[in-house]
């Protein structure tokens, strides 16, 4: 149990646990910043807290999660509410570029219109500018799903803001990671584009659909639409990888999914083929030759310069 021992002037003297006693620093009347492991943290919290107190977590002894664009990661209770709060370096993020800080940071505000779950805790835009964004946890959480979730939303709020600010369309990593590109460009323009749901099953039993997307109707009736996600060119040529394509387009349609807490199963009504690159040697022409017809008017194709234009539409708040 953490246990804070304080002086007769009700200062913070002696800071310890279980294991031992801890580093600590006093950030005001009321609350304590510890140096502490992600598992050690998470044996307080297991055990309640009492006191307000903010955990500057060691981010290389957080193996379970990508923090990427992450420089400091640190949790905060107050008030018995819990918050994770992710420190991001700002000059980083225009050194190269030919925008300066308020540039970035009044973008990254536009789009935070978008992740409605974070929020600016604190920013400085001085030598070493950085900015603090914040998540409030639940009562009832798991706290690796939400740190896993949190890095993931932060990342994506950063590249979405590069490419309000025309950072970059589509790049050469994305021409050779079907990851990269899913995650750097298809999300967050999928979420910018407003679907309702946006489900990510890459490499996961995805039977020809990597996203699934879900938009209500005007009749008031949820469609969903499948996307099958491709790195670089697709050719048409001999030994080319049409055949995968039809095999996976023929699955995406003919096996169902569940949504999450439901036993429902569910088809989708469309699927995209979105390619970082460009369908080339009438690549196009022989998957519609060979798919079922019935198949024809629900399979879209899109290719890097579809992708680049709505970009521009979506991602320029």
């Amino acid at each position: 149990m953490l246990r804070v021992y304080k002086d007769n002037k009700q200062y913070p003297r002696k800071v310890i646990d279980d294991e031992g006693e801890l580093y600590f620093c006093a950030l005001d009347d009321d609350m304590i910043e510890i140096d502490c492991s992600f598992d050690r943290m998470k044996k307080h919290m297991n055990e309640s807290i009492s006191i307000n107190v903010r955990y500057n977590i060691d981010k290389e002894k957080v193996p379970f999660v990508q923090l990427k664009s992450i420089l400091y990661l640190y949790f905060e209770i107050r008030d018995s509410q819990i918050s994770v709060i992710a420190s991001v370096e700002l000059v980083d993020k225009v050194r190269d570029d030919k925008w300066g800080l308020n540039d970035f940071l009044d973008e990254l505000k536009k789009q935070l219109k978008y992740y409605n779950s974070i929020k600016i805790n604190y920013y400085e835009l001085g030598e070493e500018a950085f900015i603090w964004l914040e998540k409030f946890l639940p009562s009832s959480y798991d706290l690796e799903k939400n740190v896993i979730s949190f890095a993931e939303e932060v990342n994506e709020l950063l590249e979405s803001t590069k490419m309000g600010l025309g950072r970059y369309l589509l790049e050469k990593r994305h021409l050779v990671s079907e990851k990269i590109f899913c995650k750097e460009i298809l999300t967050p323009l999928f979420r910018h584009m407003g679907f309702e749901g946006i489900i990510f099953n890459h490499g996961v039993r995805e039977f020809g659909k990597d996203y699934i997307l879900s938009e209500m109707t005007k009749i008031g009736k949820i469609r969903y639409c499948g996307v099958q996600v491709k790195a670089g060119n697709i050719e048409g040529g001999v030994n080319s990888q049409i055949d995968n394509i039809i095999y996976q387009i023929k699955d995406a349609f003919e096996m169902p999914f569940s949504l999450k807490d439901e036993n429902k199963q569910c088809f989708i009504s469309e699927l995209y083929i979105i390619i970082s690159g460009r369908f080339t040697s009438n690549a196009k022409e022989k998957i519609r030759y060979k798919i079922p017809k019935g198949f024809y008017g629900a399979v879209h194709f899109l290719e890097k310069e579809d992708i680049e234009n709505l970009i521009v539409k979506y991602l320029s708040v």
